[in-house]
């Protein structure tokens, strides 16, 4: 395995150099992940090597920390004497002068779970290593990084999951091992999934207390290490190349349970150390999972799926099911096959204009690491990146309207250049150019270039709509526009995994100072994934870096905000009462809108039932993520055929319909049968209605029958549009970064119909 060294751009494993002349970073960033420890393979030792490991690096949880020069060490959201000791073995390590080099500032944006399995004490070690090697501009030998910083003294998992992730197994220690070498790595299948099972109650074996652990077992039989090893060999890895999930599983629980079992004596007579995780994963067992097993000491566990859907189905399964869930946490994750991100941050850069970019005098620039994902070179006709685009766009007050008054065609950039690094986007801007721009004659720092600027023409507001669709919703670039925006420009066929690339572009270049008036607006036609989109932007941050950001996929935060309020509002007005402790019946289940409806009503203390059109499989896996990100308890239901969804409509108080347009979901008779209906609400203004009888005016209209009243779908898109409105106002007057979801969306809503 290579040594790893730095360049000033962004890399994986950390494979990389600095040369002589290139600029020494401000900061450096890294994204190391988490692994799971599968067991260990002959703890024998007869054959003059010890232990040897299988294990697999996860993409979450992983730790993001930020090393950055400063006048005095700190730490910023981690443990300080422990970081501390880091740096300074760290320092010893590589040779620097501690009286320099430990002048840092570290901030952990993000950390893994300590003692649980994650092998969190490695990845913070050789991450704190790699960053000030970056800092100081010298090689980084991660191998030597963790032996100096007594890291992988039994186990090279987790020096192998930092460089390079992947499934390992590594040979054991030696008698001349700095580290256990690594003996085959391969890239764990991408559809596979692993279900995390966290108790957080407790704690693993760890520090002295593992050490005596160790000490105190008895030998492992030379027999059964043979065994390990041959299950290794000849069924796990095999099942692995060949992705077969099953024998892969059988291989896992296999090795799990013989190596629980020579551990159960440190761990209180148990195979595994956390009573509530075993019941969990045998609970995986039943629901079909192909393999499960306890992470190092624990006490977190996991179970083996083969997609993401049938990891969703059996987490539902077993909360359903399993009565002893109660205390647990459950997260899915999958299989990381890169090592740690390591990226160098340099501070922003006065740079001089390019000829082809019009009359700007001066345009500021971020030293992004490597050229980034919309980085086109100098006059190559390339698409903008967020970067360009700012330099382009002082002069302009509306999006595509010059100061001046006369209007100008927007032009069109032209084809994507070659060579580019993520030729999939597509980037539609619309920007004009002002003819003159104050001229700014010097700048003696990149800081005082940025207020320059900031002080002419460049304080505008941006925003970058970004979609993994084909195209964006022309409904939100007008909604933008009219909101104020200065510039408006989206970005379609944008992958998650990119996204990063394009926020650090960015908030780059701008100041702290100006960063408010830059926004991202995550578009789609998935809740879940904009705000995994959200979310990641928010991770690319770094401070004061920072910027705004709203998301509403397809409308749906907004309209589903927008419903609720004035389904609330009815509630109030019509009969003296509230969300809380009423049925909340909401079909459509599998939809963005239902998504966010469900979740708003739960959190205002309904019961809400999430009906499927084709069952309960797939709303019963969205349930389970409601539960796992919002901490809310919403009830799976079947809406598959007209019987099913007359019993799950039966007693409700509120019927929701958010299933597609032009469908009928109940009838007008279903409706009537509903003994206590309070109110009947269909976002569909395609005819025939959602909800037969509810018209697309009604805004507490009554039904003809009972107590019930009816929304439709033009008394909400009204409020939707103003919620929406008023959100993109927020984003443009905001003083501090804001970043913005259905949450939010039904403030705005409820402020505007009080």
């Amino acid at each position: 395995m290579s040594d790893i060294d730095f360049k000033p751009h962004a890399g994986e494993g950390g494979l990389l150099a600095v040369p002589g002349n290139a600029p020494l970073p401000e900061a450096v960033r890294v994204r190391a992940p988490a692994r799971l420890h599968l067991g260990l393979l002959d703890l024998a030792g007869d054959l003059g090597r010890k232990f040897g490991s299988i294990g697999l690096a996860l993409e979450r949880p992983c730790l993001d920390l930020t090393v950055r020069r400063a006048p005095a060490f700190t730490v910023r959201g981690g443990e300080t004497d422990r970081i501390g000791r880091y740096v300074d073995a760290a320092i010893e390590v590589l040779g620097l002068d501690p009286r320099k080099a430990g002048q840092v500032a570290v901030e952990i944006n993000r950390a893994m779970p300590s003692h649980a399995g994650f092998g969190s004490g490695t990845q913070m070690a050789l991450s704190i290593g790699a960053a000030l090697a970056g800092l100081a501009g010298v090689p980084f030998d991660a191998a030597k990084m963790a032996a100096g910083l007594d890291r992988g003294a039994r186990s090279g998992i987790g020096l192998t999951a930092f460089r390079s992730g992947g499934f390992v197994v590594d040979g054991g220690r030696g008698p001349r091992s700095l580290v256990p070498p690594t003996i085959a790595r391969l890239d764990f299948p991408e559809a596979w999934r692993i279900i995390l099972i966290l108790d957080e109650t407790m704690v693993g074996c760890h520090g002295s207390a593992e050490a005596d652990a160790f000490r105190d077992l008895p030998p492992l039989a030379p027999e059964a290490a043979a065994w390990l090893c041959r299950l290794t060999l000849i069924k796990l890895l095999p099942a692995l190349i060949e992705h077969d999930i099953h024998e892969f599983g059988d291989a896992v629980t296999d090795i799990q349970e013989r190596i629980g079992d020579h551990f159960a004596p440190a761990q209180g007579g148990r195979r595994f150390v956390s009573p509530l995780v075993a019941d969990a994963m045998a609970a995986f067992r039943r629901a079909g999972s192909p393999g499960v097993g306890q992470s190092s000491w624990g006490p977190t566990g996991f179970a083996l799926a083969a997609s993401e859907a049938e990891a969703e189905r059996m987490v539902a399964d077993v909360v359903k099911n399993c009565h002893t869930v109660e205390g647990l946490h459950f997260t899915i994750t999958q299989g990381r096959n890169r090592g740690a991100l390591i990226t160098p941050l340099h501070a922003p850069r006065l740079r001089a204009p390019r000829p082809t970019e019009g009359p700007l005098t001066a345009s500021i620039r971020a030293s992004l690491p490597g050229p980034g994902p919309f980085r086109a070179p100098s006059g190559s006709g390339g698409r903008s990146s967020p970067c360009d685009l700012l330099a382009r766009t002082g002069g302009f007050s509306r999006f595509g309207r010059h100061r001046g008054g006369r209007r100008r065609a927007g032009r069109r950039r032209g084809p994507m250049a070659p060579g580019r690094h993520i030729p999939r986007i597509q980037c539609e801007a619309s920007v004009l150019r002002r003819p003159s721009q104050q001229r700014i004659s010097r700048a003696t720092s990149p800081c005082e270039g940025m207020r320059a600027i900031r002080g002419t023409e460049m304080s505008k507001n941006i925003l970058h709509m970004l979609t993994p669709l084909k195209h964006m919703s022309p409904f939100d670039v007008n909604m933008a526009v009219d909101a104020g925006f200065d510039v408006v420009t989206s970005y379609a066929a944008v992958n998650p995994e990119e996204v990063r690339g394009l926020v650090q572009d960015a908030i780059f270049s701008r100041s702290p100072a100006d960063a408010v008036r830059t926004g991202i607006f995550f578009a789609g036609k998935n809740a879940i994934q904009a705000l995994d989109m959200m979310k990641a932007a928010e991770e690319a941050f770094v401070p004061p870096f920072e910027i705004n950001l709203f998301a509403d996929p397809a409308g749906s935060f907004t309209t589903a905000a927008g419903m609720m309020a004035c389904v609330e509002k009815l509630l109030q007005t019509k009969f003296d009462t509230s969300l809380a402790g009423k049925k909340v019946t909401i079909f459509g289940g599998t939809g963005v809108v239902a998504f966010s409806a469900a979740v708003i009503a739960a959190k205002e203390g309904a019961e809400v039932h999430l009906a499927g059109y084709d069952g309960t499989k797939r709303v019963s896996g969205i349930a389970a993520d409601m539960k796992a990100r919002f901490g809310v308890d919403v009830h799976p239901a079947d809406g598959s055929t007209e019987e099913a969804r007359s019993a799950v409509a039966g007693g409700s108080d509120v019927i929701l319909s958010a299933g597609p347009a032009g469908q009928q979901i109940l009838t007008e008779e279903q409706i009537r049968a509903v003994d206590g209906l309070l109110v009947a609400a269909d976002v569909n203004a395609v005819p025939p209605a959602g909800l037969a009888g509810v018209g697309v005016h009604d805004n507490g209209e009554p039904l003809g029958f009972g107590r019930a009243v009816g929304l439709g779908a033009l008394a909400i898109g009204n409020v939707k549009y103003q919620a929406q409105h008023l959100l993109f106002k927020r984003m443009i007057a905001a003083e501090k970064p804001v970043a913005l979801d259905f949450r939010d969306a039904f403030e705005e809503a409820r402020k505007f119909i009080a």
